[in-house]
């Protein structure tokens, strides 16, 4: 246990996910209850992992005709993901 919490301390979310699901494979019988559940949450885990990256290395602006912060990702073209600003 030592030395994978050594070899996991350097990798990203989505290597250590990716090594996650290989255990998963090698020592739970695809079909069971446990490796149903364990898949699913790594595939979950994924989508939030993708979902902060866009966030986090997105651009951010303010849409002032809409009152809105606007997240963009990628090209200024880009598509932009409306985040509802709450005022208090």
């Amino acid at each position: 246990m030592e030395r994978m919490t050594k070899e996991a301390e350097g990798m990203m979310l989505n290597a250590k996910l990716e090594e996650l699901s290989k255990y998963v494979a090698a020592k739970l019988p695809a079909g069971s209850k446990q490796h149903t559940a364990y898949t699913s949450w790594i595939q979950r885990a994924h989508t939030v992992r993708q979902h902060r990256n866009d966030l986090v290395h997105g651009r951010w602006g303010i849409d002032a005709h809409k009152g809105k912060v606007v997240n963009v990702l990628g090209l200024p073209q880009s598509t932009m993901n409306c985040v509802n600003s709450k005022r208090s």
